[in-house]
């Protein structure tokens, strides 16, 4: 017997007006407001150092589609990232190799993550 859930997918409740960033008055923030946001998150967890580039949001998307790509296959993370075909996907994260992620998987191991 199979059982079938009523329940929406997570990803169907993710509606293209939705907000991830709200400012305190509970509207949308300016670009510069997330940035700010994320820069002192980062500075705050060691993300960057003196002489590096700051964390940006772009970072975030492309740390969020490292992780997708472990656990989606390309047409599914291509979705997600709202790439118009998975081939822009595969030709932008092609970097994404096993020795890019373990070079990259040492980096945050040295800088505290995951201890």
């Amino acid at each position: 017997m199979t059982v079938v859930s009523s329940a929406p997918s997570p990803v169907a409740l993710v509606h293209a007006d939705s907000l991830v960033f709200v400012t305190r008055g509970g509207k949308s923030p300016g670009p510069r407001q997330v940035l700010r946001a994320v820069q002192r998150a980062a500075d705050k967890t060691g993300l960057n150092p003196t002489g590096v580039e700051p964390v940006g949001l772009h970072d975030l998307r492309h740390s969020a589609a490292g992780v997708a790509f472990e656990a989606l296959p390309l047409n599914e993370v291509s979705r997600l990232l709202r790439h118009a075909n998975a081939r822009v996907t595969a030709t932008v994260y092609a970097g994404l190799s096993d020795e890019a992620a373990a070079a990259i998987g040492s980096k945050l191991t040295t800088a505290g993550f995951g201890t």
